[in-house]
């Protein structure tokens, strides 16, 4: 193989034409090579590991170190003498530069803010509402405690404590702000951005404070005057409130309901796209009478893919409840609760009156079984499922026109028939 004596007359001198793919070896550079193509002049350092493998040498390893516009003849062999004093010293150069690039990546990465880091985070967690609960803690936590314009390596423990503060009598809103907070500082010390996650560095004492379970049970009054007080709402909110009280879907269900999700000659709600966790069936909810009276005028005239309950404007999916659902409490003189316990509502008194089994109690709440069971139990339980929704349809209708739960009521004439 020519040799080539390196310096920028000799390269000035080097011809190159349009097919031209040539390999020069320089001359008094260890394993220094200037590859020579129509493009450019590279220079590379062409090396194998000592020793065999297999009997076999170690395969050739091609490390570009530049071009004769990036670097001059000088630059070129100093680089190849390191590179060849690092095979020398038995570690391969390529393995070593790789260790320099990351290196370098990391100390530029030291000095970029919380907000930098942030921004990159939220962009990996899932398009879920899970991810966007998670991403929206996060910011609120970082915002709160003043440090997106900080590097990551000075939050501080006292940072984190004045945070919880913040939220000492609300000790679900904490455990979310520190919990978003501390994954996020897991990331930062697996990618090597900072050493330790200043959330795990706090006492026990010092962390945020497990939520007590909630334990609201709307009352037979209470619930009348809940069906009182909507009709001071907006004709869909009404039917959508009166709607989660006959049937215990989650809000968010309730509120993407679409036409075709509601199946009148079946009297059957099907949520297709809803799979249970812990077993693959949709959800399937018989419609009692009384719901019927609210879903049947709502249909009319509705394609499939229309929400039954448009309640935000121009078609957007309902994404604000707090005002007009306070509203709503506040018309009824119910200072604590929401939509949520309108279902432990149902589960509670569904079981007071003996309803229906406890299982099915807990599949018209989305509730899947667990364990064994949930690997060997496919059945569906249509009709049980109907008498308990046409049983707490009744069950709430006597609620709201007597103003107490049938079970608590004395005298054959109170009586009202919940199984049938």
């Amino acid at each position: 193989m020519a040799e080539l004596a390196l310096n920028d007359r000799s390269l000035t001198k080097l011809e190159r034409g349009p097919r031209d793919r040539r390999r020069l070896k320089v001359a008094g550079a260890p394993k220094l090579y200037v590859s020579v193509d129509a493009r450019a002049l590279t220079y590379q350092f062409r090396y194998r590991l000592p020793g065999m493998v297999g009997g076999l040498q170690h395969p050739l390893q091609v490390i570009t170190v530049g071009t004769t516009a990036t670097l001059s003849p000088r630059q070129a062999e100093d680089e190849a003498m390191r590179l060849d004093a690092m095979l020398k010293a038995g570690r391969d150069p390529k393995v070593e530069l790789q260790s320099e690039t990351a290196a370098r990546v990391l100390a530029a990465s030291l000095h970029r803010s919380v907000d930098v880091f942030l921004v990159e985070y939220l962009a990996e967690l899932p398009d879920s509402k899970h991810g966007h609960t998670e991403g929206s803690a996060l910011k609120l936590a970082i915002a709160e405690m003043g440090v997106g314009a900080a590097l990551p390596s000075d939050i501080r423990r006292e940072d984190v404590l004045r945070l919880l503060a913040l939220h000492k009598g609300r000790p679900a809103t904490a455990r979310h702000r520190e919990g978003a907070l501390s994954r996020f500082l897991d990331s930062l010390v697996e990618s090597g951005v900072i050493e330790l996650n200043v959330v795990k560095m706090l006492a026990s004492k010092s962390r945020a404070k497990t939520a007590p379970p909630r334990d609201r049970v709307y009352s037979a009054s209470e619930m009348a005057a809940l069906w009182t007080a909507a009709d001071q709402l907006e004709a869909a909110q009404r039917d959508y409130v009166r709607a989660m009280m006959l049937a215990p879907l989650r809000r968010e269900r309730m509120a993407e309901l679409k036409a075709g999700d509601v199946i009148l000659k079946d009297d059957l709600i099907v949520l297709r796209a809803v799979v249970m966790r812990k077993r693959p069936i949709r959800l399937e909810m018989p419609i009692a009478p009384e719901l019927r009276a609210i879903l049947e005028p709502r249909l009319a005239g509705l394609a499939p893919v229309h929400r039954v309950f448009q309640i935000a404007r121009n078609d957007r999916p309902l994404t604000a409840y707090s005002k007009w659902l306070s509203r709503w409490f506040e018309e009824a003189g119910i200072d604590t609760g929401g939509l949520h316990d309108l279902r432990r509502t149902f589960r509670t008194e569904a079981a007071e009156h003996d309803l229906g089994a406890s299982d099915d109690l807990e599949t018209l709440l989305h509730h899947g079984p667990k364990g064994i069971q949930a690997v060997y139990d496919m059945s569906r339980r249509r009709p049980q499922l109907r008498r308990v929704m046409v049983g707490w349809g009744r069950l709430v209708m006597a609620a709201v026109t007597g103003g107490e739960w049938p079970r608590l009521t004395h005298g054959g004439a109170n009586i009202v028939t919940l199984r049938s």
